[in-house]
């Protein structure tokens, strides 16, 4: 939308006399704003609908978000409730989900970067004032005894593997951990 107004704008520094160049924008005009309206409407229906078969719907980055919170609630409140704890993704998307759908009133979200990318959910907070609670990690991809994450809590347990799926089919799948008493992250041990 924005590249056809500029393509309109740029249209008005063709020499073309006055009626011309008025067709010209006005055919434009009406060209950009049908066709970003027929997109828009076809956008919105694909994602509450898929009408389209597309392989890799970028729409389904909309759906089971809701599904996850409630699953990592549900981990929360079996957590031990004499070790404080919060919350813990790996990427920017899951934390953002988490900080909306899951409990973050009771529990703090958190990212942990260890890809070298930073955002508001690792830089803002003070993970030292985290040693010793508990987490509940969430995440996309598995993690086994050698893992990053295995060094910075005593005790690591998968608590739940999650397949969000949309009409019948898989569009993500979703560990949660159980994390116990963090020992802070790397440049922090």
């Amino acid at each position: 939308y924005f590249s056809g107004s500029i393509a309109i704008a740029g249209l008005s520094f063709i020499p073309l006399s006055g009626g011309k160049r008025k067709k010209l924008q006005t055919a434009w005009l009406i060209i950009v704003l049908s066709s970003s309206l027929i997109l828009t409407a076809v956008v919105h229906v694909q994602a509450v609908f898929p009408v389209l078969p597309i392989h890799k719907d970028p729409t389904n980055a909309l759906h089971g978000w809701r599904e996850m919170g409630s699953e990592v609630n549900k981990v929360l409140d079996e957590m031990p409730k004499k070790v404080p704890a919060f919350i813990l993704g790996h990427r920017h998307q899951i934390v953002g989900e988490l900080a909306f759908y899951a409990d973050s009133q009771r529990y703090p979200v958190f990212e942990v970067s260890w890809e070298g990318r930073f955002n508001h959910y690792n830089i803002t907070n003070d993970f030292s004032k985290l040693l010793g609670n508990n987490a509940v990690l969430v995440s996309k991809q598995r993690y086994g005894e050698s893992d990053f994450i295995t060094d910075v809590f005593d005790h690591v347990e998968e608590s739940r593997y999650l397949t969000i799926k949309r009409n019948g089919f898989p569009i993500r799948n979703i560990y949660i951990y159980k994390c116990y008493n963090f020992k802070g992250l790397p440049a922090e041990l």
